[in-house]
């Protein structure tokens, strides 16, 4: 048996061992205990998903015009962007205008509740 038939083996072999047997609370799995022992090192593999962004964003959810959704498409293929970065641009853009109209906006950030009553 070739080394890729081997490896395609114990793959499927952790896979169906995975999905049949039920948790006993040990979160290392035979691969780790295998790879540990091999490297002598842990592996330090974080949470599941996406490492948290440095900047800061808050998901949120539009319904947006069907026509300017498209017209918001193309643009972001002919520049090759995402459409989240041309709808960031026209926003900043937005905000950059209204601000120079009517002056800057403040934000109001929420107060320490240990402050709050100092005198």
């Amino acid at each position: 048996m070739s080394e890729k038939e081997k490896r395609n083996k114990e793959a499927m072999s952790n896979l169906l061992s995975g999905l049949t047997s039920f948790g006993t609370g040990d979160s290392e799995t035979q691969t780790d205990r295998d790879n540990t022992a091999t490297t002598g090192k842990q592996d330090t593999k974080g949470k599941r998903g996406r490492p948290p962004r440095s900047e800061k964003y808050k998901p949120v959810s539009l319904v947006v015009n069907d026509e300017h959704y498209e017209k918001m498409r193309v643009i972001a293929d002919r520049t090759g962007s995402s459409i989240k970065e041309v709808y960031e641009k026209a926003d900043g853009a937005f905000i950059e205008k209204y601000e120079k109209k009517f002056g800057t906006i403040k934000i109001h950030r929420k107060q320490n509740l240990d402050t709050m009553f100092e005198d």
